[in-house]
């Protein structure tokens, strides 16, 4: 694969940060099962705005991207793993994606998961337990410090338990940096494929001695959680 062909070292990045044991295995059942044409495909989707945007919506079941955000990679490996990834940093004057993922973006993941994987992650967003360690045992990179609220959007086709972190997490293209970690677990009706988002973004200011912490208009605010979901149909139809 020559130089140009060759994907951007920000999107493996990006990949591993959030689950890089799963990541890597993903890679190479890519490269061996689906062969050259299928990472050209992935890299074609990259370089084209217009092919990039869908791959990203058909990930998500949505008509179209959430206000403020810019599609960034859409990729999907039939009945083991799909995943979009987005920005509110927008493309340059060509199209392209900037190097990493920004200060702020919304990553989902759909794959097959383990029974006692997402008992632990259930007990975890449902309030049953407190311990974040559950997530990094998920090769989740976020390093908790601070849980500042949990919820859940209950909808005729899926159900999204939300839990918001405070703390550091890791950006592809990037060092680990603070910020809130919004993450979330949508629900399919009989479907036994694991599905989450996470929403990664900076926090609001520090409150000021005796204040509690602001997050009106920030990626812990419930109402912008449900705003930024609102047009997401990840669970099948029909």
């Amino acid at each position: 694969m020559s130089e140009k062909q060759r994907t951007p070292g920000w999107v493996w990045a990006a990949f591993g940060c959030i689950f890089a044991a799963f990541a890597a295995a993903v890679f190479f059942v890519v490269v061996f099962v689906f062969g050259a044409r299928k990472v050209r495909e992935f890299e074609a989707d990259l370089k084209d705005p217009v092919s990039r945007e869908e791959r990203v919506l058909e990930v998500l079941g949505a008509d179209a991207m959430p206000d403020g955000f810019y599609p960034m990679v859409g990729f999907s490996l039939p009945f083991v793993f799909d995943m979009a990834m987005m920005t509110t940093t927008p493309p340059d004057e060509s199209g392209e994606m900037a190097e990493g993922l920004g200060d702020e973006a919304f990553i989902y993941f759909k794959m097959l998961g383990r029974a006692t994987q997402e008992e632990e992650l259930y007990d975890f967003f449902e309030g049953k337990t407190n311990d974040p360690t559950v997530l990094r045992r998920q090769n989740i990179s976020v390093n908790v410090r601070k849980l500042l609220d949990r919820g859940v959007i209950e909808r005729d086709d899926t159900t999204v338990l939300w839990v918001v972190n405070e703390g550091t997490f890791g950006m592809g293209g990037g060092s680990a940096r603070d910020g809130l970690a919004t993450l979330m677990l949508f629900q399919c009706p009989g479907q036994k494929r694991l599905r989450m988002g996470i929403w990664m973004a900076p926090g609001p200011e520090a409150p000021a001695e005796g204040e509690e912490l602001e997050l009106t208009g920030t990626a812990g605010d419930p109402a912008e959680i449900e705003a930024l979901v609102a047009g997401f149909r990840p669970c099948p139809t029909g």
